[in-house]
């Protein structure tokens, strides 16, 4: 199977700059499955799996899917993401949790701090599949 090339500097920037013309964001999501029809991007990405989940049924209801028509991928890896096929960012909380904790306790203590690096990781699901 060929690679397929999915990020294309001219259309990200097209995509941007309608994003910022219309001023979409959380508060006027509804705009976004129009947007998605009128605009010739390869896929949306969201903030939160809230937000994709949201999006989905959005783009639903106006006939449009992912991936047909758009791909779609959220943020956080919420356990209902893998039951609606949701392809997302996994956003390691517990690992975050723990470094945040040891790094408050050595502050307590006066210990000198040691930064760590979380990489989250994707999850390729069925809203980006070709």
């Amino acid at each position: 199977m060929a690679q397929q090339n999915i990020y294309d500097n001219e259309t990200f920037f097209e995509g941007y700059k309608k994003i910022r013309e219309n001023k979409i964001n959380a508060n006027n999501l509804f705009e976004i499955p129009e947007f998605v029809k009128k605009t010739p991007s390869s896929g949306v990405f969201t903030v939160t799996d809230t937000y994709a989940i949201t999006l989905m049924q959005l783009a639903y209801q106006e006939g449009i899917s992912a991936p047909d028509d758009f791909k779609l991928v959220g943020y956080d890896n919420l356990d209902c993401s893998a039951i609606l096929g949701l392809s997302t960012i996994h956003q390691p909380f517990r690992e975050e949790g723990r470094i945040a904790a040891n790094k408050i306790i050595q502050m307590i203590y006066g210990n000198e701090e040691k930064d760590e690096i979380i990489i989250p990781s994707a999850i390729v699901r069925k809203t980006t599949l070709c």
